[in-house]
């Protein structure tokens, strides 16, 4: 899964704070 598609599949599950952790890790 691309990072991109994960970032919208945390979107979609309502996890932002998740999302931001992610963003960190691989941006």
């Amino acid at each position: 899964m691309t990072t991109l598609g994960f970032a919208i599949l945390a979107y979609l599950l309502g996890s932002i704070p998740f999302a931001v952790v992610t963003s960190k890790l691989f941006g």
